[in-house]
């Protein structure tokens, strides 16, 4: 098998279409290239990564979600087939990578659910077999542990939200305010979202709070990106029945 990556030598041919497509793609938007910010470390956003498991970039992007309309909610996520760039974003951060990144409209949508309707949204992100599944999800506000031995719609052991110092439950009873893309709303991957609950028109479109989060981040003198701790994950798959979820904390 030959690996698919940087060492790979690139066609001379190919390089010069490459070059006259970029150079007039360059003419038309030259801020493509301009520098928005700087990434903390190489950030993983390759389709293998993103599709499988928590990553920084993933995180950074769902976190802006939380408070994207005023008062902060309770939980947020995205299905990572949002998420096109399949590159690693390192060093300096271009306008090019938000661009590469939201491939599709990115308007969100806020609403509320009980915790018994979230959790059984969710399972709709650990359906199936196989990897690099598009509706694998980014998560912001909450924890998940999950079994893939289980049957699809079974498969989450613990679905858990923060209090006080630590961590609990979700409330099957309480409900919660959610944020999520439009497209997931409209049932977009397989996720089927409850009926009869009110929910915002969409609005705040994700690309955007993405960039104007990592400009501000520059302003401040901040590198983008914060390392998934493999001690408290966001989330936790196991491919064997677990005996206990999230053993680091």
């Amino acid at each position: 098998m030959l690996p698919m990556d940087r060492n790979v030598a690139v066609d001379p041919d190919y390089a010069l279409l490459d070059r006259k497509w970029r150079d007039r793609l360059l003419d038309k938007f030259p801020f493509l290239e301009a520098r928005v910010g700087v990434a903390a470390f190489p950030l993983d956003a390759t389709e293998e990564t993103t599709r499988n498991k928590e990553t920084a970039w993933g995180n950074f992007i769902v976190d802006q979600m939380l408070t994207a309309f005023g008062e902060p909610a309770d939980f947020a996520f995205i299905n990572s087939g949002t998420l096109r760039i399949d590159d690693f974003i390192a060093d300096d951060i271009l306008f090019e990578d938000i661009g590469r990144t939201f491939g599709f409209s990115s308007f969100l949508r806020y609403m509320t659910m009980s915790g018994t309707e979230f959790r059984q949204l969710m399972e709709a992100g650990f359906r199936g077999s196989g990897r690099s599944k598009g509706y694998f999800p980014q998560i912001a506000g909450f924890r998940v542990c999950v079994d893939r031995t289980r049957p699809s719609g079974a498969r989450i052991v613990s679905l858990q939200v923060p209090v006080d110092r630590g961590w609990t439950e979700i409330d099957a009873g309480a409900d919660y305010s959610i944020v999520i893309p439009d497209f997931l709303y409209r049932g977009g991957d397989g996720y089927v979202v409850p009926q009869g609950r009110h929910a915002s028109r969409p609005g705040s479109e994700l690309k955007y709070l993405v960039l104007d989060a990592i400009v501000r981040a520059q302003a401040e003198g901040r590198a983008i990106g914060i390392a998934v701790d493999p001690v408290n994950p966001r989330i936790e798959v196991h491919e064997a029945p677990v005996a206990q979820c999230f053993s680091g904390n």
